[in-house]
């Protein structure tokens, strides 16, 4: 089989799966509509439950302090490592270079790690 018999392949198969999932939340749709507390029995509420969370997720998305203290930390992970690997080039050279590009992408994620168990710490003590 060829490139292109691969990569059409690979595109039906991405139909069916989509198809398949769309049946499913149509399913479900049909379920939580006839559904009826009083008289379920306990499948028929655990298959409600799976369905209201195949539709509507865990529950609320990320804060927006959350999501602007992740961007930090993956900006501050890339210029970092820049600054790492340049570092790193004018002490050691090539293998210098990797090491402190490698340290420098790490070190933000394990700052962010260490303030977050900080801070988790002081709202456990004082709470």
């Amino acid at each position: 089989m060829g490139a292109t018999g691969i990569a059409v392949a690979s595109a039906a198969s991405a139909n069916a799966g989509v198809a398949a999932s769309r049946a499913r939340d149509a399913e479900c749709v049909a379920k939580m509509g006839q559904f009826q507390p009083a008289t379920a029995t306990v499948q028929q509420q655990r298959d409600y439950a799976s369905c209201v969370h195949r539709l509507h997720g865990d529950g609320e998305p990320m804060d927006a302090g959350a999501v602007i203290g992740l961007k930090v930390v993956v900006l501050a992970s890339f210029v970092c490592a820049a600054g790492g690997a340049v570092w790193g080039w004018d002490e050691e050279g090539g293998s210098g270079a990797f090491m402190g590009a490698l340290v420098g992408a790490v070190a933000p994620w394990f700052a962010a790690l260490v303030l977050a168990l900080a801070v988790a710490g002081l709202q456990f003590l004082f709470s």
